[in-house]
């Protein structure tokens, strides 16, 4: 379990490439964000930046409703990828392009689970959904329709018409 603690801070690794959350001398946790996905490197080399408590509240809420519908060894790096993707992330283009048109008739809840389908259908966790416009969190790799492989927790925003329900979310926590 997890306590806040005001001295968490977001810290630029050059070694790795990413942003990553350090929280204290020994845990440090990897959001996977390079530096070219950023909008902005508000840490540059060996700078920090701390974690305002109202943000740690927040990626706790997120790790809380994660818990219930992916399995637990994901939850937390998506609950910090999604913290770093809204507060640091480029926004991102949107790749309808590279998957298939989707079944949802309707307008799908932010934290759902969803499938897109690229040359075989892929989970994803739909984080925000703004129009017709829904940003998505792939819990798997997938192969798009070009060919090219996106990797779990790769950001991918799409046209909310590419996006299928995913119905049976017990049995993915129990398939992991």
């Amino acid at each position: 379990m997890l306590f806040i603690n005001p001295n968490w801070r977001w810290q630029f690794c050059p070694q790795q490439g990413t942003l990553q959350l350090c929280l204290d001398a020994s845990t440090v946790l990897c959001s996977g964000l390079t530096q070219k996905q950023l909008r902005h490197c508000p840490v540059q080399q060996g700078d920090v930046a701390a974690l305002t408590l109202e943000h740690a509240g927040l990626l706790m809420e997120q790790l809380e409703q994660l818990e219930s519908l992916v399995p637990a060894e994901l939850a937390m790096p998506c609950a910090l990828r999604l913290m770093a993707i809204r507060h640091f992330a480029a926004a991102a283009v949107q790749k309808s392009h590279y998957f298939q048109f989707g079944t949802a008739s309707r307008a799908m809840a932010d934290y759902s689970l969803v499938l897109l389908a690229g040359q075989s259908p892929a989970k994803a966790l739909l984080f925000a959904c703004e129009g017709q416009t829904a940003d998505c969190l792939l819990l798997e790799s997938v192969h798009t329709l070009t060919g090219k492989e996106l990797s779990a927790l790769s950001h991918v925003r799409v046209l909310a018409n590419r996006l299928s329900p995913f119905s049976s979310g017990s049995a993915y926590l129990l398939s992991a």
